[in-house]
């Protein structure tokens, strides 16, 4: 309720103009400030409209109501899943389009290569011998104009001689564009006319000799595109297309070539990002729209509802669930897109290598989906148990949490920690199979394009067809960019969006349980509040129970039986009886949460309701006193000072703004209760239910209370409201109206104290024993009780001073037998204490890392794992180095098939062997690191459980339960799962970047200028964004907690808050608690895409440097070494910027590690009490 919290500052994505969204421009004030001088809670910024919580709620829940209609309708269970479709559908389509471009543009990058690397290709000696009698034919010489027809006899001679030599179908004609000169005699055509004559044609391309007439009468030749194998047409004769002529041209000159490359490169690299963005952005509006509206729910949600629905199991949702829809649809539109990929990928390689084609894309995808479907359901039903066995955890760690004070009064600390690492047993058992699998998984990205190009070799071996630079590598990049798809964004879709189904199920589950509904549920009780004026209803009674009969289940025992009860407008009722008799329970029957099953119960006038455990949220005294109520000074000091706040109010170090936390922390049970009573009261209704407030506070106190408050003379008997007052002091029975005792649910007896006290029922003993205990109680209050103070000297109401000077802390003593001295160090200092979590600050460090990996293993293990991966590393890229010397090898063989060279099957064979080894090291690798991981899990939860358990009361009064909860479910789920999987593929990115980057020096090492170059950029950019993007997640976590806090918050006051009619208030609350958090996620994301984009259009500056140097430089080398170094450079883009996101997502997990770390710091009672024993 505590307005302050809202951030004021302006989005910097709202408003920003094309080339800033296209760029990211808008989001570079940001990181320059946080490179700088970091990000705190004063950068917080305002949601952006669309993605705000309750517009995105009302959308979801508007869907999700039609589909119970429908479903109601057609009599089958309501889907979520649908709703959820017809709320983002369109927002998708976009997107898809997008995803669809890149993916075109990326399967034609191969094409766009394999031209290219013809033009590098040696001719073979069969291509030699073409050229040299071509220059034959083709010698300057003087012909007359009347011999130029005769040349159209030279296409027939050209056409013979490719027939005869029998063309090698992956040779050239030449390496490079040349020029010949025809000179033609003193009739030449005029010039500037061209004549095309094709004088060759290979398997793979057809060579245009293109000749145009020079000013001198010359005729110019030079090689250049397609054309018709018997055409030489003049300027007289059919003239091609300009724009043909130019396609011509473009299409077999490398300059235009290594420029499209590039191009297609950059369009792919904006495709790419800005689609992702934008399916993270829906998928965190389904999270922010489920969770609106499983609040929503939570609200409306019946008692007996909630009581079946364990704690734990909500806080499951809100965390660990809803999280699944963050990513479990970035990656959808690939399940449709990969049919027209594999498609289309399967044509374009058959063009060049026919039934190679079809063994190749059809293996991949046999090696990739059915095996990935399969880990994919696999892992969605390990996800299943996981889930079940965290929420099973989080829910003894949120009752454990809940009742801290009693655990410790009696010592059980260690029942509780067993059974709570019982749980964590059970559950980590679940987490490692999902690890394991997640392993193999992530190898076989590395395997799978590997043994995919070994196949297709090898059936090129077979057929006899030549291994060259052309086919091998374009074929690979085929195989990479489908397996990129097959293997990656398939699955993905496939297992994160198995998961978020799953998660959806479970929403769905919650969202079909049973509502409150006070005029359908109750369908005994009958309320009428239309007419609010007390003397209207003088004459006919407030509350009427005739015959009532409820329970909480229908299968059980009634739990209130045949009562029959009635009470007149501004009468005081008593109830009273033994422990559990029910008296609790006919106060939830007047709120209509207990179902009434027989009888009626009418009741005349609104209802005021204070519970028996005093419940306060997260805000300021004063709000949880207003409650969402206007703010009436006069009626609000009037409360203050009957219910004996004004001392404390004193003594609190800003009065009533004083920020106090959950559940009244920073107060004392005396001060919650009053407050609590005091929200009840300023509430103006004609009803007040009032569950034992007088049980928390000493009898002077509770004295005062009812003497100024509840008794016949107090402030609600002046206003002549009716009170129905549940209570255990028996010496407050005299003062009232009627007197009812409940025991067992039945109604033993009812009547007024001198009825009672006349014979009915023999009670006086217990009175007198009240009356003797209250005299027997000194008056520790009772100099704080406000009645001593003028109504006109209250300084509290603004928090500030008097006579200019801020008051004192002082000391506020509810508890019997405390003084205000003893325990005005103790209070003082907890209310010093900032509510607010704090935010660590700067890059996670070293210390953070190596307790992490320690927590894992010893030095040994950690080291043979680090050896393990460099050596599965050197054996992968070994492979890729392997190939290209094969395909020397084999160019070397066509340009001199004289020469002895190792045979192609001894190749194939030691390729196989390579592809063996790079399978079992790369699983085995993951399988060393996952288990690494499975440890320091393990071993961070117990030892941050251990110092919980151990942990001075003043850490659970100054930190609300959310934020000690989000420890253990939100953080504990990244250590768990997403900290590993981020980890490896960064570590997996980083030493294949590293292997590609030394092939690409070793082809050309004049590459390591524009390398050093690129690098130098990647660091800059990598140091704008690294403080930016640790900080934006720390306040990600940081603002998170709040929502958890909230909601446990909720799910304990769920009777004050439908009783004081705050549901609106409260949601709006959650609500905007929501959309802070969304702010920080939106940024977060944005930046992670921004990066993303700025070094991928770094990487293809990289790719152009690597392709223009081989033709600008000039230098003869084999199309094979050009081929591995462009192939090479082409997968840094994309490869980098993921490596880095992977890289800095494993930094910000890392602050999962970080804030479980923390906890396993805290000081514990024993340290504590030895330190202040040494001091």
């Amino acid at each position: 309720m505590d307005s302050s919290r809202k951030p004021v500052k302006k989005n910097p994505r709202k408003g920003a103009f094309c080339l800033s969204q296209l760029f990211f421009g808008w989001i570079l004030p940001l990181f320059w400030r946080g490179s700088r001088m970091g990000l705190g809670k004063d950068d917080l910024t305002k949601c952006l409209k669309q993605d705000r919580s309750e517009q995105l709620g009302d959308q979801l829940e508007e869907h999700w109501e039609r589909e119970v209609s429908q479903a109601r309708i057609a009599n089958r269970r309501p889907k979520l899943r649908n709703a959820l479709f017809r709320t983002f559908y369109k927002q998708c389509l976009f997107d898809g389009f997008l995803i669809f471009l890149f993916v075109l543009i990326k399967t034609i990058l191969p094409v766009v290569l394999a031209q290219l690397l013809i033009q590098f290709q040696e001719p073979t000696n069969s291509t030699h011998l073409a050229v040299q009698m071509l220059d034959e034919v083709s010698i300057a010489t003087t012909l007359p104009p009347v011999a130029l027809p005769l040349m159209s006899g030279l296409s027939e001679t050209t056409e013979t001689l490719q027939n005869d030599l029998a063309f090698d179908e992956n040779a050239m004609i030449n390496r490079r564009r040349r020029k010949r000169r025809i000179r033609i005699d003193n009739d030449s055509p005029a010039p500037g006319n061209t004549i095309y004559m094709d004088i060759a044609s290979t398997g793979r391309q057809d060579e245009t000799w293109e000749t145009t007439m020079a000013p001198d009468g010359q005729l110019e030749a030079s090689e250049e595109g397609t054309m018709d194998s018997n055409s030489l047409v003049g300027a007289n004769g059919t003239v091609i297309d300009d724009f043909t002529t130019f396609l011509h041209h473009a299409w077999n000159d490398t300059f235009w070539l290594s420029g499209l490359l590039v191009l297609l490169t950059l369009l792919g690299c904006f495709c790419c990002h800005h689609s992702d963005l934008r399916q993270r952005l829906i998928g965190a509006r389904m999270r922010i729209a489920s969770c609106s509206v499983i609040y929503r729910k939570t609200l409306r949600m019946s008692k007996k509802a909630a009581g079946q629905t364990p704690a734990g199991y909500m806080i499951n949702l809100l965390s660990n669930d809803v999280s699944r829809l963050d990513y479990g649809f970035i990656y959808i539109h690939y399940v449709w897109v990969l049919p027209f990929q594999a498609c289309f990928t399967c044509y374009l390689i058959w063009r060049r290598v026919q039934w190679a084609a079809i063994v190749g894309v059809v293996g991949l995808l046999v090696k990739t989906i059915p095996v990935q479907t399969g880990l994919s359901r696999l892992s969605s039903i390990i996800r299943m148990r996981v889930a079940k066995k965290t929420d099973q955890r989080v829910g003894i760690m949120n009752e454990l949490i809940q009742g801290i004070q009693v655990i410790k009064m009696y010592a059980w600390e260690k029942p509780f920690h067993k059974v709570v690492s019982n749980a964590r047993k059970k559950e980590v058992r679940q987490i490692r199979w999902a690890s394991y699998i997640r392993g193999i998984y992530l190898s076989t990205m590395i395997f799978t394009e590997r043994s995919t190009l070994f196949l297709a070799i090898a059936c090129c071996v077979i057929e006899g067809r030549a291994i060259t630079a052309d086919i091998v590598f374009p074929m690979a990049q085929f195989f990479n960019i489908l397996q990129l798809t097959a293997a990656i964004f398939y699955p993905l879709a496939v297992s994160l969006g198995a998961e978020a189904l799953v998660s959806i199920d479970r929403i769905q589950e919650f969202l079909a349980q049973d509502e409150h509904d006070p005029n359908a549920q109750a369908s005994g009780l009958k309320r009428n509040i239309d007419d609010l004026h007390l003397q209207d209803n003088i004459g006919r009674p407030a509350i009427d129970l005739q015959n009532v009969t409820a329970s909480w289940e229908e299968t059980t025992d009634k739990t209130l039986k045949d009562l029959t009860v009635q009470i007149g407008t501004g009468k005081l009722l008593a109830v009273i009886g033994p422990v559990g008799s029910g008296k609790s329970s006919l106060l939830q029957l007047l709120l209509g949460e207990l179902p009434i099953q027989n009888g009626t119960a009418t009741i005349n006038g609104d209802v005021s309701y204070g519970s028996q455990e005093p419940w306060l949220f997260t805000g300021t005294v004063r709000s949880n006193i207003l409650f969402g109520l206007p703010y009436d000074r006069q009626r609000y000091q009037a409360v203050v000072r009957h219910c004996a706040l004004t001392t404390d109010f004193q003594q609190l170090p800003d009065g009533d703004k004083t920020v106090v936390g959950e559940r009244g922390t920073s107060l004392s049970g005396g001060q919650r209760a009053r407050v609590s009573l005091a929200r009840a009261v300023y509430n103006n209704a004609s009803i007040y239910l009032l569950d034992d407030p007088l049980s928390a506070v000493d009898s002077h106190v509770g004295k005062h209370l009812f003497d100024e408050v509840i008794g016949p003379r107090g402030y609600l008997a002046q206003k002549r409201a009716t009170r129905v007052l549940v209570t255990h002091q028996v010496h407050f029975l005299k003062e009232a109206d009627w007197i009812v005792i409940i025991e067992g649910g039945k109604l033993v007896t009812q009547g007024t104290y001198t009825e009672l006290a006349n014979g009915k029922v023999d009670f006086g003993k217990l009175l007198n024993c009240g009356v003797k205990g209250a005299k027997e109680h000194g008056s520790t209050e009772e100099d704080m009780l406000a009645s001593d103070i003028p109504e006109d000297e209250i300084p509290f109401i603004d928090g500030v001073t008097l006579d200019g000077y801020k008051l004192l802390k002082g000391s506020t003593v509810s508890l019997r037998g405390v003084t205000p001295s003893s325990c005005a160090s103790s209070i003082a200092e907890n209310l010093g204490r900032q509510v607010a979590e704090d935010q660590a600050e700067g890059t996670i460090s070293w210390r953070i890392w190596a307790t992490y990996f320690l927590s894992g293993g010893n030095i040994l293990m950690l080291m043979f794992t680090f050896i393990m991966l460099l050596v599965s590393q050197a054996i992968v890229s070994g492979s890729d180095y392997f190939v290209t010397y094969w395909t020397r090898q084999e160019e070397k063989r066509l340009v001199n098939p004289d020469e002895v060279y190792t045979s192609t099957v001894d190749f194939l064979y030691t390729y196989g062997v390579i592809i063996i080894g790079v399978v079992v090291f790369t699983i085995f690798r993951g399988y060393l690191f996952f288990n690494i991981c499975m440890k320091a899990s393990r071993n961070l939860h117990d030892r941050m459980f251990a110092r919980i358990l151990t942990a001075p009361m003043r850490f659970f009064d100054t930190n609300p339960s959310g934020r000690i909860l989000n420890r253990f479910s939100k953080d504990m789920g990244a250590i768990d799962e997403l900290l590993p999987k981020a980890m490896i593929e960064a570590i997996q990115i980083l030493l294949v970047m590293i292997g590609i980057l030394t092939m690409i020096a070793i082809v050309n090492p004049l590459l390591l200028l524009p390398l050093i170059g690129a690098v130098a950029l990647y660091a800059v950019a990598l140091k704008l964004y690294l403080r930016p993007i640790q900080d934006l997640k720390r306040l990600e976590g940081i603002t998170r907690s709040p929502v958890f806090s909230h909601l446990s918050a909720t799910l304990t006051g769920l009777s004050t808050i439908r009783s004081s009619n705050a549901q609106e208030k409260i949601r709006e609350e959650f609500d905007e608690l929501q959309n802070v958090h969304s702010a920080v996620w939106q940024l977060t994301m944005a930046s992670n895409a921004a990066l993303g984009l700025w070094l991928d259009c770094i990487s293809t500056a990289f790719v152009a440097c690597v392709t223009f140097s081989f033709i600008v430089l000039h230098q003869d080398t084999y199309s094979a070494n050009v081929g591995l170094a462009i192939s090479q450079a082409l997968i840094l883009t994309g490869m980098v910027q993921y490596g880095i996101r992977q890289t800095t997502e494993s930094i910000q997990q890392m602050t999962a590690v970080e804030r479980v770390v923390q906890y396993t710091e805290i000081l514990s009672e024993n340290r504590r009490i030895d330190t202040e024993n040494h001091s």
